[in-house]
């Protein structure tokens, strides 16, 4: 990329705190800066949120990317001066956590928060189409989705017992106890299954504590789940090619890291609709979607239980399989081009 494409203000990129934890959030940050500074984008930085802060009331030049999860560090903007430019980098909004009130202070810091940024990096067409929605104007809406690591199409095991995959942090929007919950009333002594659960279990260690409880106290799911609190970016891969089924319980995703990653290792999925969680995979052809848990638990079961239909749907899935060229090098030129 030449340097007439390059963007001629300082990008900066404000990271949360505990960034170096697996989210789907956090991996976006680290891999578009990664890919941004293979391709020698002149500079770009990294900003712990106190770093950010600073440079605004110093009036430091440039453009700031500024992660959601730092909304209460963005109330310094309304200091901003010429010259200082900011981009809401738009993984999840408060108000999109199920039964959030109202009057809940995280949607009053939302609601004062996101005028103050002049445009917004969405990973989306979702979540662009819902902040044009809420009044925001499109041509201030940057889409740049994520890109995928390299991935190695191996040999797959078509026979019982199924390996069921859950990818997602144990908070309540990932509907992960009560997928326990309808998985413990459903299943059956004969039910040759497993299913590995891979979160984190730190940002919201009550909720979590309870899905430990759900496992522990059915003897079903203690024999069959197996909880991974952590596994790096690089060994997901692994998990997704010895995977038979990924099954995503999430109320709403912006757009699903899990998903696409499992669609692009051939994995067919299970998922509860809501949000870009359709736009992921066809119905159908390399998964099912359902309008709720139960009905997504029935399906899964079925599944299991008639291994030539589990078998079908794979080899559907791996026909369909999108392993590349989605890389994160086309993210950052992507956002590059936009700005």
């Amino acid at each position: 990329m030449g340097s007439d494409e390059m963007p001629a203000e300082a990008l900066s990129f404000v990271l949360p705190a505990g960034s170096e934890r697996a989210s789907g959030g956090n991996v976006y940050n680290r891999e578009l800066v990664r890919a941004l500074r293979a391709l020698e984008v002149p500079s770009l930085r990294t900003l712990a949120p106190a770093e950010f802060r600073r440079a605004i009331e110093q009036g430091e030049p440039g453009l700031y990317f500024v992660d959601t999860l730092n909304l209460p560090e963005a109330e310094v903007l309304a200091e901003k001066v010429p010259g200082q430019q900011s981009v809401l980098v738009v993984h999840h909004l408060p108000s999109l956590e199920p039964g959030v009130s109202p009057d809940d202070p995280a949607i009053g810091l939302e609601r004062a928060t996101l005028p103050l940024f002049e445009r917004f990096l969405v990973t989306s067409a979702f979540t662009a189409d819902l902040l044009v929605r809420r009044g925001f104007a499109r041509e201030r809406i940057l889409t740049v989705e994520p890109g995928l690591p390299a991935v190695e199409l191996g040999p797959v095991s078509l026979e019982p017992p199924f390996r069921a995959l859950v990818v997602g942090n144990l908070i309540p929007r990932k509907g992960i106890r009560d997928l326990l919950f309808a998985l413990a009333a459903a299943v059956a002594p004969g039910d040759a299954f497993s299913l590995d659960i891979m979160g984190r279990v730190d940002l919201d260690p009550a909720y979590a504590e309870t899905v430990g409880r759900v496992i522990t106290r059915s003897p079903a799911l203690a024999e069959r789940v197996r909880w991974h609190h952590t596994a790096s970016y690089t060994e997901m891969g692994d998990h997704y090619r010895g995977a038979s089924v990924l099954i995503s319980a999430a109320s709403m995703e912006t757009f699903g890291m899990a998903l696409a990653e499992a669609r692009a290792h051939g994995v067919p999925i299970l998922a509860l609709d809501g949000g870009y969680v359709s736009q992921q995979f066809t119905d159908g052809v390399n998964g099912r979607l359902f309008s709720s848990i139960p009905a997504l638990v029935d399906e899964f079961l079925r599944l299991v239980r008639e291994p030539e239909k589990m078998q079908a749907l794979t080899a559907s899935a791996r026909r369909t399989a999108t392993p590349g060229p989605d890389t994160w090098e086309r993210a950052a030129r992507s956002l590059l081009g936009q700005l």
